[in-house]
């Protein structure tokens, strides 16, 4: 989790953030199973940036780069549908979330959030429907980054 606060009577012309955590990791073919599963979901959803701006903040140019994971490869696994459940209710809750409060102005401002778009599930003992369920908040995911 990473929580970013800007506080109090600051002016900037220009101010770029650039808030990374881990991007990419691939499990792939290590016999976890869905207990496993359980615990990276765990993982997932305290993978979160909170950016909070609040009191007089005046920017000309901001700009906001963040990402958490983005590829979670797991194919060829043990996990079952117990296993991908835990994930599609971590997928919920892993977020990036800008927070204005009080007098804030900014004449240009550039969100650049990403979080989790790639989840490799496949080879692993799913049932159909809650593959769907995943995949389709990975999708919500990357209608989200398109915006």
């Amino acid at each position: 989790m990473v929580i970013l606060i800007l506080l109090s009577f600051v002016s900037y012309t220009y101010s770029k953030v650039y808030i990374q955590t881990l991007t990419k990791l691939k499990l792939s073919k290590n016999e976890i199973e869905s207990i496993g599963a359980e615990y990276l979901s765990v993982a997932l959803k305290k993978n979160t940036v909170t950016i909070v701006l609040l009191l007089s903040v005046t920017y000309t140019h901001l700009t906001f780069c963040i990402q958490t994971l983005i590829t979670l490869n797991l194919q060829s696994n043990r996990i079952r549908d117990e296993g991908a459940q835990h994930f599609s209710n971590a997928l919920q809750k892993n977020t990036v979330i800008l927070i204005l409060l009080s007098s804030f102005s900014c004449t240009h401002l550039q969100f650049f959030p990403q979080t989790l778009t790639t989840l490799g599930l496949y080879y692993n003992s799913i049932a159909d429907k809650i593959f769907d369920d995943v995949d389709e908040l990975i999708q919500q995911n990357r209608r989200y980054m398109q915006r």
